[in-house]
């Protein structure tokens, strides 16, 4: 009887390590394909990283061939590693981390590491499934983790490499202060390391380390926990606070908050979503499982809080709206930028504009208010006598010029923000995004100058032609024919130097 209570307690202790190992593999694999491209970004060169996967037989030479022809025919470095990606993630195994997170390709592709990162969060025990080295006996999830095959100081040196808390690959792991190794080492029988020394027997509290760093019990805790420590697409260790687009968390959803949109109101839409949907701070908490508008607090940037962004002037302050905004199924919004909010209605045309996207700003006291369109469409009714286009461009930005420059600074914002940035593909969204918020930012500067630095017309038809010159969404043609319009400009042959 007690022969047979052995026997089934070993083949529960086998299946029960079977399961937590196809557990962590298809953590693994789940990170494996969600961090791909970034894995690809992150392999500047094809050698040696093709070589150590054909070598140690990732890959077939066939396969091997293939993807350096594919480099001989100008694809990019990128694409042949992602499809040699694509490939390996159909056999997916722990073995194929522990070459990619080998010593070799981590010094040869330094930016390897950041992913290493997210894999070592979700699973904080991997320095201790892979193999250090990554040239022989990977450790694959069906093998007993051991630490028998070496302890002491060549034991240790093995395993301290690869720790995300090191400042460089080589700096040691403090034992005394890792849970995750001393569990592994107490579980597995092995003898304590403190920095190469030997005792003699285990005298780690595992209840103690299992408080300070509990080990994750499921693939859906470990994504909720990946999800509020850190985001990617674009999320580092080290965020841009200063950048136009910031990658936010809440609760389980992951989004893109739009500096641009932020400072308009906590009303508009200005976080986007993985899925392309878009936000308001609200919603999105909303969405994150949090039922309080306390955005300030439950929206994250890399950890830290709106708020803390805001009282760091890292993001503007939203402007207080006060009372209650009724908002109906079919909301108003900004003729301008596109999006809702408080809105300001022309009483000629009954378009809305937000009061600073219009220009001149909307003075509300005015009433009844006309827009900047509706005032250069009642000018240019008039019978206007022609005239030249270098005369035009000479004259003195008196009040009638001015007006008419807002007029054509306000078809280019109406370009860029209502029909190029809401239709940027899902593709690369954060280089294109910012492009365009770039050039948005470029016009603001144009609006500033346009109150009090242009002497000329000039000055500012030269700086509006900079725009469309460099933007990658060119509407040069488009400002022409309205500037001719607007400005009364007579036909001619001869093409102007400027417009």
């Amino acid at each position: 009887m007690a022969s047979g209570g052995s026997d089934l307690s070993t083949r529960m202790s086998a299946e029960d390590e079977n399961i937590e190992n196809k557990r962590i593999n298809d953590i693994a694999l789940t990170y494996f394909k969600k961090y791909k491209v970034e894995i690809s970004g992150a392999i500047k060169t094809t050698f040696p990283f093709l070589e150590l996967l054909r070598d140690h037989e990732f890959i077939t030479n066939e396969m091997y061939e293939k993807s350096q022809e594919s480099f001989k025919k100008r694809f990019s470095v990128h694409e042949v590693i992602y499809d040699v990606l694509s490939e390996l993630e159909k056999k997916f195994d722990m073995s194929l981390l522990g070459a990619l997170f080998s010593k070799t390709i981590m010094k040869n592709y330094p930016d390897l590491f950041r992913i290493y990162k997210i894999f070592y969060k979700v699973l904080p025990d991997i320095e201790f499934l892979l193999e250090s080295d990554g040239e022989e006996n990977a450790v694959r999830p069906n093998e007993q983790l051991s630490l028998e095959q070496g302890t002491g100081e060549t034991s240790y040196q093995r395993l301290t490499w690869l720790s995300p808390d090191a400042c460089n690959y080589n700096a040691p792991i403090d034992f005394r202060k890792s849970p995750t190794a001393g569990k592994i080492l107490c579980k597995t029988g092995a003898e304590l390391l403190h920095h190469g020394n030997q005792t003699n027997s285990c005298s780690v509290d595992l209840v103690h380390i299992q408080e300070k760093r509990p080990v994750l019990n499921s693939g859906v805790e470990c994504e909720a926990q990946a999800r509020t420590d850190g985001i990617r697409e674009h999320m580092d260790a080290n965020v841009d606070f200063g950048a136009e687009i910031l990658p936010v968390t809440c609760g389980e959803i992951t989004g893109m908050l739009i500096k641009r949109k932020f400072e308009r109101g906590s009303m508009v839409k200005c976080i986007r979503s993985q899925d392309g949907n878009w936000f308001t701070l609200h919603e999105f908490e909303l969405k994150g499982g949090y039922k309080s508008c306390n955005w300030k607090n439950s929206v994250r940037c890399n950890r830290r809080t709106l708020k803390w962004l805001m009282e760091k002037e890292h993001l503007p302050k939203p402007p207080r709206i006060y009372g209650k905004i009724k908002k109906p199924e079919n909301a108003d919004k900004c003729k301008i930028c596109g999006d809702e909010g408080k809105l300001f209605k022309c009483s000629w045309c009954f378009s809305f504009f937000h009061g600073d996207c219009h220009i001149p700003p909307v003075e509300p006291e005015r009433k009844p208010w006309r827009c900047t369109f509706c005032t250069i469409l009642q000018v240019s009714s008039r019978s206007q006598q022609c005239y030249s286009e270098s005369e035009v461009l000479a004259r003195r930005m008196g009040p009638e010029e001015k007006s008419k420059c807002e007029f054509l600074l306000l078809k280019a914002y109406c370009h860029f923000e209502t029909n190029i940035f809401p239709n940027i593909p899902h593709q690369n969204y954060v280089q294109k995004a910012s492009q365009c918020l770039k050039t948005l930012k470029t016009l603001d500067k144009i609006k500033n100058n346009l109150k009090k630095s242009y002497s000329q017309v000039k000055g500012f038809v030269l700086d509006m032609n900079n725009i469309f010159q460099y933007s990658k969404h060119n509407n040069s043609e488009e400002f022409k024919k309205n500037f001719k319009e607007v400005f009364a400009i007579q036909k001619t042959n001869q093409n102007s130097s400027l417009v």
